[in-house]
Order: C-alpha cells, then structure tokens, then sequence
C-alpha cells in the first residue's frame, strides 16, 4: 500500500514537471581559436515551451536587443549580431531543429536531426546546486562529458544536446573548447514570445531556406571574397581595389584563426579553398 502511494506521488510529480514551462539560463565559455587559452563567455537561454513541445536556445543579446526594440518603427530597429550568434529551435515531437544564422546581409536557416548516443556512468558530482550524473558522447567530431540531473526530468540540454533522462546541468568538449553551465531555473505560465528575433528577425524577415551543405557552400564563396558587395559597380565604395585586397587578406586569416566550431566534424577546411 505504502509503495503504491509512493509511486502516485512520484508520478504526480513528474506530471507536474513536465507540465510545466521554463526559462534555463546557462554560460558559454568558449574557443573559436583553438590556439588561445583564453575564453570567451556569453549568456544563453533555453526555453522549455510544453504547449508546443519545443526548446529555443538563443544568446542572451538578442533578447536584450529586441526589448530596445519594442515600439520602434521597422526602419529603427536594431539587428547587430553577438559574437556568438547561436539561435535553434528544437521540436521534440518530429526531432527537428531549425539553425538560424546569417552571412552578410542575408538571413539563412536549415535543419537537422542530431542524434546523440550517451552513455550513463554512475560518476555524481553536485553542478549549480543540482545532484548530477556523468555521461558521455561523441558527436560530430568532438567528445562530451555532460552532467545532468534527475531532480527536473527534462530531455534537454544547451545548444542541440539532449536524450538524457534529466536536464543537462553541465557539459563540456574534452579539449575545454566549449564549456556549457546551467546557472539559473525559471519556471514560467506562458514561454516567452522568440518571434521578432530568432524566427524572423526584426518581426520582418524571413529566413533563405536552405540545407547545411547549402550553408557550406554560402560560408566557402564568402571566404574567397568576403567584401564582394564593395565591388557592386551600383555601390559607390569608399574602398580602392588596393584596400579590398588588404582587407580581403585579413578577413580570410581571421577566418582561418577562427575556424574551431561546436560542430568540429563540420568545419570547413578553408586552407584546401
């Protein structure tokens, strides 16, 4: 009888969780140059949306900006871009996650079905308050070690990470290029409205559909001219052909530097262009 009510309990519990939205904060600290041992960090949110069943994870700047960016006209709103764009959504129904980036001008977004394979250890530690357990992953050329907890029994991690029985707490690369913390917990009524930044940027601009290898190709002719526009006979530059070629030079070396993605299996070996 007592093991019966406890079981009610526990699943009233998981009921109530899982019922629940939430406002996941978490820290990125991070190496886009491989060679540097010094980081940079960025705030990031992750939004639990239960009527939808879906996740957005998002830098913390593009919130900032579009609350300065409420009641402007459209021709006054600000769209400049963090150090560390990131923007995905995740629809846990269908394992679709929509990436949503830019180059140039141009606003792109293309999907994925990442699969993590984990695996559990019985290695505890305590992680921003949280009891938390190891697992372990290789995905998409780097390996993992995320912690997670059974205290909020959410699926879901930072950036595409998820399909732990609890929500990651911590997770890591093994060469510490990317360290993820949760620090904080928000539960909320309604999840926040995402729409004017991160779906359509500014309320008004639709993403290119496009796929990640259409991205690739995007990524690689922006390398061998990133300053074409200035080369429009319609657009009156105030570069001369010599100043384009210097800062063609110094683009292409600051993109080699900074070629060390989340996603290393993906990275561009801009070298062989």
């Amino acid at each position: 009888m007592k093991k019966t009510g406890l079981n009610i309990v526990l699943l009233l519990f998981f009921q109530n969780v899982l019922c629940q939205n939430y406002v996941l904060e978490y820290t990125l600290k991070y190496r886009t140059d491989s060679t540097q041992t010094s980081f940079q960090q960025d705030n990031y949110y992750l939004i639990f949306d239960n009527e939808n069943k879906k996740t957005k994870f998002f830098n913390a700047a593009f919130l900032k900006q579009d609350s300065l960016n409420q009641g402007k006209p459209s021709n006054e709103k600000n769209n400049v871009l963090p150090d560390f764009p990131i923007k995905i959504t995740h629809d846990l129904n269908t394992n679709t996650f929509i990436h949503y980036t830019s180059v140039g001008i141009d606003n792109y977004q293309y999907p994925t079905t990442d699969q993590v394979n984990w695996k559990i250890t019985d290695s505890i530690k305590e992680v921003s308050g949280f009891t938390s357990q190891l697992a372990l992953a290789d995905f998409k050329g780097r390996k993992w070690n995320a912690f997670f907890t059974n205290d909020i029994p959410l699926p879901i991690g930072p950036y595409t990470f998820y399909g732990l029985p609890g929500l990651i707490t911590q997770i890591s690369d093994t060469t510490q290029s990317y360290i993820f913390q949760l620090t904080g917990v928000k539960k909320v009524k309604h999840a926040p409205n995402t729409e004017e930044f991160l779906e359509t940027p500014l309320g008004f601009i639709n993403p290119i559909k496009i796929s990640s290898e259409g991205l690739k190709k995007i990524l690689k002719d922006r390398y061998k001219d990133p300053y074409r526009d200035f080369r429009d006979p319609n657009f009156q530059s105030p570069f001369t052909s010599a100043d384009l070629v210097r800062m063609t030079k110094e683009r292409q070396k600051e993109i080699r530097q900074n070629n060390n993605p989340i996603e290393l299996s993906e990275a561009i070996h801009y070298d062989e262009l």
